[in-house]
């Protein structure tokens, strides 16, 4: 039998788990890994985009950040606007469509998550 005794009185278990597009960050690209492992109890979570953006001001050789994304069908780079959504499978997440509103108009997010606040981002698009 497992005990979680001891687990329970640790005071630096996070309240809050990470997980990607929960908004808890400026990135405009969100990426978290997370690997847990019961045989050694301990999970490991690490937002590597705030990692990349620390990367990014000091090493900025190794950090490319492109203006456009990578057509996987074509491998080439498309610099078209931003596109709406179009998913047939669910809504927009609130965190992209934030992203989304600041590229679109040049505002800060912290601005967007004000001025959109109550505001429902697209739904799924009917087929």
């Amino acid at each position: 039998m497992t005990s979680v005794l001891p687990a329970l009185l640790l005071d630096d278990l996070p309240e809050v788990v990470w997980q990607h597009g929960d908004d808890l960050c400026d990135c405009q690209i969100q990426r978290i890994g997370m690997w847990t492992n019961p045989y050694i109890a301990e999970s490991l979570h690490i937002r590597f985009c705030c990692v990349w953006a620390e990367l990014l001001k000091d090493y900025p050789q190794f950090v490319m950040s492109v203006p456009a994304y990578l057509d996987s069908d074509t491998e080439l780079y498309v610099t078209q606007e931003t596109l709406d959504w179009d998913s047939t499978t669910g809504d927009m997440p609130r965190a992209l469509w934030y992203r989304q509103l600041a590229k679109r108009t040049g505002k800060s997010l912290d601005r967007i998550r004000q001025e959109y606040y109550g505001q429902d981002p697209p739904k799924a698009v009917s087929e």
